[in-house]
């Protein structure tokens, strides 16, 4: 899948092909169209947050 990732705090952002996840046990796996990048991200880019983690896939606001 096609995916937005940071590699680290306050870096760039990049595309990238990577492995499409496997849901866990009551996760579900969802077919996204297109997914924004908001504000969260300037806290994400600044590594705000015990469990911000790099690299990352970032945008969380998605449509079908």
């Amino acid at each position: 899948m096609r995916a937005m990732l940071l590699d680290e705090p306050g870096g760039p952002l990049r595309s990238a092909e990577v492995d499409i996840p496997s849901p866990g046990p009551g996760e579900a796996l969802l077919k996204v169209r297109s997914a924004g990048v908001g504000l969260t991200l300037a806290h994400i880019r600044e590594a705000r947050g015990p469990r911000v983690k790099f690299p990352r896939i970032i945008g969380h606001e998605i449509a079908g």
